[in-house]
């Protein structure tokens, strides 16, 4: 690959994304991706349910992992956590 050429090509990617992103949430009748919400996004979990994020996953409080007791899905990645590395 040629780095200048994939430069564009990536710039192009991520620039059709977002204008997606903005039409997505223009028919959704929002404003900004900040009034998007869980139970507003949904993932096919098998070819014949669908179920929305705030059924898959655990969402958490702004700093909440900062405090005791961290949610049981979280427990094991933190105390392997190491501000040294990201291994």
């Amino acid at each position: 690959m040629v780095p200048a050429a994939k430069d564009q090509r990536v710039r192009n990617f991520h620039r059709a994304t977002l204008e997606a992103i903005a039409g997505i949430l223009g028919a959704m009748a929002l404003d900004h991706r900040e009034q998007l919400r869980p139970w507003q996004i949904a993932q096919r979990v098998s070819l014949s349910e669908l179920k929305n994020y705030s059924k898959i996953f655990e969402f958490i409080g702004e700093n909440s992992l900062k405090h005791e007791p961290v949610s049981l899905i979280f427990e094991n990645a933190l105390k392997a956590a190491s501000a040294e590395t990201f291994l």
